[in-house]
């Protein structure tokens, strides 16, 4: 669940090649509380709008992280004619959880009862005291800041109890979406960490199902790279970068992709 000072090392070096746009979805960074459940359904018709009023035209390369990835499936099925390519992020899978015997509760989470007393605890300011959670130290200046200011904020604790009781929503939503060759032939690369969610065992083969979405669909794995550091540090989002670059030259090109490292 990044948010837009996430991607400091990855925007700019995209924006070399083509025009690039981030947002933080409603909930998210210091986008206001949506009036409904922000699920995948309500997040792609709130992003389509967003586009046509901001007058950015498709057809676009959609890239989504962790949860992102969940939304930008939505978005190509509920608008296929816009969306050209896709790139996932160490993307949630809708059946990561079942694959290691667990419910569908949010990957890494506390038990429920510290989630709901979040928002509380950060009003009284212990989340700020403790420096909860950390930031990625590696990410530059402003945006490591600015990326800090938010974790420690009310406004974080009150976001991860909405997405936390959200979850099991997005995951069924997503889930009928996953069936192979869905996608047709558009360019779609699935990037992993070595040391993320790719490095689970229980996980790879659904994430070689994650990149047979598309018959024109790759996996690539980033040594030693975990589930923050692919995006949040340097030297992983710069092949982040590249491998993201790469369908969006597939897309321009017509070529496929190449499961060779970017």
């Amino acid at each position: 669940m990044g948010f837009v000072p996430n991607w400091a090392w990855i925007q700019p070096e995209l924006a070399k090649v083509t025009r690039v746009c981030a947002y933080d979805r409603a909930d998210s960074g210091w986008s206001d509380f949506s009036p409904e459940p922000n699920d995948t359904r309500y997040n792609s018709e709130a992003l389509h709008t967003l586009l046509n009023n901001a007058g950015i035209p498709g057809p676009y390369v959609l890239v989504g992280h962790s949860f992102g990835g969940l939304f930008t499936r939505m978005y190509a099925d509920m608008y296929p004619d816009e969306v050209a390519g896709m790139v996932l992020i160490e993307g949630t899978l809708p059946d990561g959880q079942k694959a290691m015997g667990l419910p569908d509760v949010m990957p890494n989470s506390p038990p429920v009862e510290m989630i709901d007393s979040a928002p509380l605890v950060s009003r009284l300011g212990i989340l700020r005291l403790l420096n909860f959670p950390p930031g990625d130290a590696d990410l530059p200046e402003p945006q490591r800041g600015e990326l800090q200011a938010f974790l420690s904020s009310t406004k974080w604790a009150e976001m991860i109890k909405r997405q936390y009781h959200l979850f099991p929503t997005l995951l069924a939503q997503v889930r009928p979406l996953y069936v192979p060759g869905s996608l047709g032939g558009m360019p779609l690369a699935v990037v992993l960490g070595s040391e993320g969610d790719g490095g689970v065992e229980e996980w790879r083969d659904l994430f070689s199902r994650q990149a047979a979405l598309s018959t024109n669909g790759i996996m690539l794995t980033i040594p030693g790279a975990n589930h923050a550091s692919i995006v949040e540090r340097r030297e992983h989002a710069m092949q982040t970068s590249a491998a993201i670059l790469s369908v969006v030259n597939s897309v321009r090109t017509g070529r496929p992709l190449s499961s060779d490292r970017p």
